[in-house]
């Protein structure tokens, strides 16, 4: 509600672009508001583009092995992060970006992650009301969010879907070289489309 509350203040609606959980909100913010794109880079799960993982199950163990972990903060330990959400990534960067974790919401956690347990329709998205054109890009070896949930999430999107699946990437794709990769496919996809979506 706040991102549409925000983006009714704009002149116009913007290209809406989300990285993992931001890709959950991004794909449920533009079935409300239609945006000219969407941007979606190695993005989470909804209620209907979950896909099960091992990966995804060993990356979290830590915190869902706790009694009580939906109803409280969570924080991933080091050495979880470092395998499940940045492989691959060079150390320096990894180290920078696991001190700089903060706590997160076991309950969006668990609605997210357990939708038809949650049974709070949080995890749900209109796919059918996102028709603008949308590139994904996600790691090949994405281990929080896999492939597997990209590839479900360019199925259910009903308008032109641009798919990029990096191979040897995992799922944090802000280091180089992986993110001059990342921002040269975006560049070139706004400028395959019309106006609308060029940048400005």
């Amino acid at each position: 509600d706040f991102l549409v509350d925000d983006i009714a203040r704009l002149p116009a609606v913007p290209v809406i672009a989300g990285h993992s959980m931001g890709g959950f909100l991004a794909q449920a913010v533009a079935a409300r508001v239609s945006p000219p794109g969407l941007i979606l880079l190695s993005p989470g799960a909804t209620a209907a583009t979950g896909a099960v993982s091992l990966d995804a199950l060993r990356t979290t163990w830590g915190l869902l092995s706790r009694w009580g972990w939906w109803k409280a903060p969570t924080l991933i330990d080091a050495a979880r992060a470092r395998w499940g959400i940045f492989n691959g990534v060079p150390d320096a960067v990894a180290d920078a970006e696991i001190a700089a974790l903060v706590w997160d919401s076991g309950r969006v956690l668990f609605e997210l992650g357990l939708p038809q347990l949650a049974r709070t329709g949080s995890a749900s998205v209109d796919h059918a009301a996102i028709r603008c054109p949308a590139l994904i890009v996600v790691g090949g070896d994405d281990r929080i969010t896999p492939a597997g949930v990209a590839r479900a999430t360019a199925r259910a999107l009903p308008g032109p879907v641009d798919y990029r699946e990096l191979p040897g990437v995992g799922h944090w794709l802000f280091h180089d070289p992986v993110v001059a990769r990342v921002a040269a496919l975006i560049d070139d996809w706004l400028a395959q489309h019309p106006a609308p979506l060029s940048p400005s």
